[in-house]
Parts: structure tokens; sequence; C-alpha cells
């Protein structure tokens, strides 16, 4: 089966119009979902020797995309939730595909929406003391027995 080039017009359109215009999200998240595509295609190139202009949608199925996770998590270092939001940009991605071009996007779409998101622990909170609670304990801890 041969694939059309759909893709990086979709892409292209994804990040120029729909993220800031319709969406109207930050640069920085903005940013942060260009990082996740650029890791991504690096990702693609060095494991599967797959040009980022050659992707296609048909090349896009669920088995990379987790294996890409794994990597994101094993490999470089990040958490849980680095992971989930770079997830949450593809699964952005995936359901403006599906409306800009639904017979290609909807096998990519329908894999992609259902990943599971990691569960991650959440960090300790950090205790702040006020000035009064400072001086009691400078008081007790200098105070001669």
């Amino acid at each position: 089966m041969k694939c059309k080039s759909y893709f990086i017009p979709v892409v292209s359109e994804f990040f120029s119009e729909y993220l800031p215009k319709t969406k109207g999200l930050s640069v920085n998240t903005i940013r942060s979902y260009k990082y996740a595509f650029r890791l991504f295609l690096e990702y693609v190139l060095v494991k599967y020797n797959l040009a980022p202009e050659k992707i296609e949608f048909c090349h896009l199925k669920k088995g990379i995309v987790e294996n890409w996770l794994k990597w994101l998590c094993a490999d470089r270092g990040c958490s849980a939730k680095t992971r989930n939001n770079r997830l949450e940009a593809f699964v952005t991605f995936a359901r403006f595909a599906l409306y800009r071009n639904f017979i290609d996007a909807l096998p990519f779409c329908s894999e992609i929406e259902y990943l599971p998101k990691k569960k991650h622990t959440e960090r300790p909170q950090a205790v702040y003391y006020g000035r009064r609670c400072l001086f009691f304990y400078v008081c007790l801890v200098h105070t001669p027995k």
C-alpha cells in the first residue's frame, strides 16, 4: 500500500494555525509540543531509518509511539509526568489530524488516543515556615542548657 504525503502539511497547519489561533495555547505549550515532535522525529530516524519528510500517517502505529514513550523514560530519563505531556501532544495532534484528513488519520487517531497515561507519584510539598516559627526554632536551638 502506497502512502500519500499528507502528514507534513497537517503537522504544519497544526503548529501554525490550530494550536495558537484555534486553541489559543500559550507559546510555552506550543514550544513543548514542538519539542515532543522533534524528539519523536529524531527517534523514528534513528530507530526506524525513516526520514521526517518520508513519514506518513500509515507509518504511525501504536507500537512505534509506545516504544518512543518507553525510550523517553528509559534512555532520556524523563519522568512519568513529562512522558504524559509528550503523549498529550500526540493525542491533540491525532484529534486535529482526524478533522483535516479523516481517511488517512483515522487508524493513527484510533490507536494513539487510547494509549494509557503513566501514573506518577507526587513529590512531597516543601514546608515553609513563617518568620514567627523560625524565631522560636532559633530560640530553642540556641538556648543554653
